[in-house]
């Protein structure tokens, strides 16, 4: 969402937001960037007479109920639905990861799926659009019959800051979490995963790796994994200097749904990337040189252990780092200006969306 604020924004659109779950530090970076953000009770705004708005962007299924109110209130407002990830998917994913331990909570969590993909399915048929972040997820919205138009932004970063240390004065792996969500979460998961079944494999070959870990505040229950070789950094201003001091960046997310932007990022900074499948999805070069991946602890550990150890290996992917950068740096093939000016373009001529 914030990178279509922040290219609406720049391609002179007024924008209002109307957050239903925003910190206050959230909401005054909002604002900085120009933002009117909608405070109070959002029927109220959207019945004034001087409110008038061509188009919503809606982000997250749930959020979609308000939608009724925008066309009650706002007929002539094209609705948007950002899908910056499948819901269901990440839902189910993770009740086939909880199976194992955890036999209940996996039912609940599929329960869940089940319910996440009724309101998606909705989604696909109420809005005037849908945006996916990639082409895998945009082909489950296209399986929907009668679906409405569905548009592809795939992630990227366009502007590179690849470091400038070679490979003899770098060492050890980074993870860049986050940890705001309660335990246990996709991130927590995947870390307990990588301790637990991909770092010994790597320490039996190279006893001298390890991995730093950002994110302010991690839950307890896995501050206890910290050790020789796992160190956990908090909060890190300068990004540029944890990536610039590593040889990789593992991404050992096991669910979850949506670009993984840790990949994007480290691919940013020049670092390459070992992720599982989920980790990996949509991010272009994945499965090259420049993002290896693999759901098999053995085969992760292999690919950590060739980039730490292997100087060959590490510059053949900076050279597909590069490249990726390159085709980046060249621009979107969509972008959410385009998407916005299509969308009012159709609304204003009556077209009927075509379905393929």
């Amino acid at each position: 969402m914030r990178d279509a604020i922040r290219e609406l924004a720049g391609a002179g659109y007024a924008i209002s937001l109307y957050a239903t779950d925003t910190a206050r530090g959230d909401r005054r970076e909002l604002q900085d960037l120009g933002l009117d953000v909608i405070e109070g009770d959002l029927v109220e705004h959207l019945s004034a007479p001087a409110t008038f708005y061509d188009a919503a962007i809606v982000s997250r299924p749930h959020n979609f109920k308000l939608v009724p109110k925008l066309r009650r209130h706002q007929p002539q407002c094209v609705v948007i639905y950002d899908a910056e990830a499948l819901f269901h998917r990440r839902l189910e994913r993770e009740a086939e990861v909880l199976m194992a331990s955890d036999p209940q909570a996996a039912q609940l969590r599929s329960s869940s799926a089940g319910h996440a993909r009724r309101l998606e399915r909705k989604v696909v048929l109420k809005a005037d659009r849908v945006v996916s972040v990639s082409t895998v997820e945009a082909e489950w919205f296209r399986s929907i019959p009668k679906h409405c138009p569905i548009d592809v932004i795939e992630g990227r970063q366009p502007e590179a800051r690849t470091g400038s240390r070679p490979f003899a004065e770098r060492s050890g792996m980074v993870l860049v979490a986050g940890w705001l969500a309660p335990y246990p979460s996709p991130n927590t998961d995947g870390l307990e995963w990588f301790v637990d079944s991909v770092l010994p494999r790597i320490k039996q070959a190279l006893p001298w790796a390890r991995l730093s870990v950002t994110g302010a505040n991690p839950p307890a229950e896995i501050t206890r994994l910290a050790g020789p070789s796992l160190r956990f950094l908090g909060h890190v201003d300068d990004l540029g200097r944890v990536y610039d001091a590593a040889r990789l960046a593992v991404v050992p997310v096991r669910y979850g749904a949506g670009i993984k932007n840790k990949a994007l990022e480290a691919l940013q900074y020049g670092v390459p990337v070992v992720a599982t499948v989920t980790g990996a999805e949509g991010i272009e070069g994945a499965g090259g040189p420049a993002v290896a991946v693999s759901d098999d602890p053995d085969k992760f550990a292999e690919h950590v252990i060739a980039l730490l150890n292997d100087r060959l290996t590490w510059d053949l992917a900076r050279v597909a780092i590069s490249e990726i950068q390159a085709r980046w740096a060249s621009g979107p093939a969509q972008s959410w200006a385009r998407i916005v000016e299509t969308a009012l373009r159709r609304k204003t001529i009556g077209s009927v969306a075509l379905h393929s």
